[in-house]
């Protein structure tokens, strides 16, 4: 079976070891990098050369990375899914 190359784009506010799990959670994926929502994720996303870029909905240069790899598929993640649980409240 082909591998396929998994690059994850990710926010601040995403966890990576959530993002990472429901990467090895998939047999066939590599997961190959990390690239930090920026300026140059792109450029790095090209570097990387992925099959598969998982980034969670609304995260700033969606449009950037769909036109420079266009062959790329993408896969969304709704962002509630993955964000670091916040702390309990104290009263």
């Amino acid at each position: 079976m082909a591998r396929v190359r998994v690059v994850v784009l990710h926010s601040p506010d995403a966890s990576r070891a959530r993002l990472r799990d429901l990467v090895a959670a998939v047999p066939a994926a590599d997961l190959v990098g990390w690239v930090e929502v920026g300026d140059d994720a792109a450029d790095r996303a090209e570097e990387l050369r992925p099959d598969v870029v998982v980034a969670t909905q609304g995260t700033p240069g969606l449009d950037e990375l769909g036109r420079r790899l266009p062959a790329v598929a993408l896969v969304l993640i709704e962002p509630r899914l993955v964000s670091d649980p916040q702390p309990a409240r104290t009263a």
